[in-house]
């Protein structure tokens, strides 16, 4: 079976016994580790299917593989296991040492019609314990077809995932017709997870991975013509003007170009960054010719009719933007005219820009409250990213029983999705998903040093490589021996939120901190200590 580039077909079919799925001999472990290294060679990003959790014995090699060749392997399944998710879950589990990895779930009509919905959920619940990787969803959708109204409710997909339609019959046939990379999707862009140029020291507190960055966000301004409920960072019309200068972009995305563990994507986002439409165009030119690949955030306003969304799309298109993440949840649309999302994905399909709708849930405001509305060829080749909304923000007044939460701390961490994010003030932070309210991570000021500098910070800051590397749960004992556990919640929505509450409470700031460096300081003496040996 012909299939894009940057796939590698451990298998031909899903089960022995599926009639969709094409045979074939399954690959062996030297053609497929082979495959790996060619695959990594034209892109960042390596699929390993048709069904990967059936080739378990191979994907240990392979993983470590894609990791040798700085890509990131995404394991397809689509529920239909061999084996019992007992055996499953350890092997998983293990294979997160040999290096990082996501999981898509491949699905079309005939596929999605023969699950067990209840064995579905249990796989992917297992899978978000141990991949600490977003959930990825290809659903192939055959003309005239639109997603299952169940599917865009359920739990799975609003607690946080990446879902893509695309047309076709078949997950076969479209493979079988594909030009290229199996999905262009953002991550294909930006994914680096490889760099081999290190950044700082490592300590027994921070585990022997480089410190990556998957892009440089500029967040110009917080400044919004929207007031939405879930936003975490407060912006709306009455938050502060205060924007970053077309001037002081330009020299931070040229001193950009100089670091060797920064990939070259470029992210503009706020607040509204497109209120400022011809600054944020002399930015986006500015990245375009130092070889980024551009994307903004925007709650698309000025497209309330197809003519303008054409207009300004291909505006942007034309500084190099590739993807736009459109703000299209329930919350967003109190705001923005009718027509918007529809504008915009037309638009994006006629200019060749890839429309990525951003949905942020709620119990009430699911995923199903935008795309159902929409008609079967706006369904078809669209992104969804859900995010579940979080407690932080003007979003801490949502009730409690309309968040997405689970029970227990939540394990997980960013090493791999990281970013270098610029703030309205010009404070720079490795997060862009409520870093920018935890003045202890900021790296500096790109009014007081250079990008360069602030790299060089990370050496010693063990605190933050400790967060970065472990995720904000390893810090839970502290807390707790420092007497302030009961400060944290029985229920979180993500390891980002945890993150937020214990770096915006300066009690718990200063006890992890306090712990961290007298962990850091014990390890140097034990390091230093000279063995004693004969006279």
């Amino acid at each position: 079976m012909d299939r894009p580039h940057n796939v590698v077909l451990l298998n031909r079919r899903c089960s022995p016994g599926c009639p969709d799925c094409p045979g074939g001999e399954a690959m062996s472990a030297e053609d497929a580790i082979a495959a790996v290294r060619a695959a990594a060679s034209r892109s960042p990003v390596v699929y390993l299917g048709t069904e990967a959790f059936a080739a378990l014995d191979l994907l240990p090699s392979l993983v470590t593989t894609a990791a040798e060749e700085g890509a990131l392997p995404i394991l397809m399944t689509c529920g239909a296991l061999s084996e019992p998710l007992e055996v499953l879950e350890p092997a998983l589990s293990a294979l997160s040492t040999r290096g990082p990895y996501a999981v898509l779930w491949t699905l079309d009509v005939s596929h999605h019609a023969r699950l067990d919905m209840r064995e579905i959920k249990r796989l992917l619940r297992m899978v978000d314990r141990v991949s600490n990787a977003m959930l990825q969803v290809l659903f192939v959708l055959p003309d005239g077809a639109v997603l299952p109204s169940a599917l865009l409710e359920a739990g799975l997909i609003n607690r946080g995932c990446m879902l893509s339609t695309r047309r076709g019959e078949s997950l076969s046939s479209y493979m079988r017709g594909c030009a290229g990379a199996l999905l262009d999707l953002p991550q294909d862009a930006s994914t680096s997870n490889a760099i081999r140029e290190p950044t700082g020291q490592r300590t027994e507190e921070s585990p022997s991975h480089p410190l990556s960055f998957r892009s440089l966000v500029f967040e110009t301004t917080y400044f919004c013509n929207a007031r939405c409920d879930h936003c975490y960072t407060s912006c709306g019309p009455d938050a502060s003007r205060e924007r970053l200068s077309v001037d002081d972009v330009r020299r931070v995305i040229d001193e950009a170009t100089q670091l060797p563990n920064l990939a070259k994507n470029c992210h503009f986002a706020g607040g509204e960054a497109t209120i400022y439409w011809h600054e944020l165009m002399q930015m986006l030119a500015h990245a375009d010719a130092r070889g980024f690949s551009n994307a903004i955030t925007t709650n698309g306003f000025w497209a309330g009719t197809l003519d303008r969304a054409l207009r300004k799309v291909g505006e942007l298109a034309s500084v190099g933007v590739r993807t736009i993440e459109l703000s299209a949840d329930a919350m967003h649309q109190d705001y923005i005219a009718p027509g918007v999302v529809t504008n915009m994905i037309r638009a994006g399909k006629q200019l060749g820009v890839q429309i990525v709708l951003r949905v942020c849930t709620t119990r009430r405001q699911n995923a199903g409250h935008v795309v159902t509305h929409l008609a079967p060829e706006e369904q078809c080749g669209v992104t969804v990213a859900t995010m579940p909304a979080a407690a932080i923000g003007r979003a801490a007044l949502i009730p409690e029983n309309d968040l997405w939460r689970k029970p227990g701390l939540p394990e997980g961490s960013c090493a791999h999705a990281l970013n270098v994010v610029v703030a309205p003030d010009g404070r720079v932070y490795p997060c862009c998903n409520g870093g920018e309210l935890c003045p202890s991570l900021s790296l500096g000021s790109i009014h007081e040093g250079s990008l360069q500098d602030m790299m060089s910070s990370l050496r010693p800051n063990f605190m933050l490589r400790t967060l970065v590397h472990a995720g904000p749960a390893h810090f839970a004992s502290f807390l707790r021996e420092a007497g302030l556990g009961a400060k944290l919640r029985d229920r979180y929505g993500s390891f980002c939120e945890l993150c937020t509450q214990i770096f915006t409470d300066p009690e718990l700031t200063q006890a992890v901190q306090q712990e961290v460096q007298r962990r850091a300081f014990a390890a140097l003496l034990s390091s230093t200590a000279a063995p004693k040996g004969p006279c």
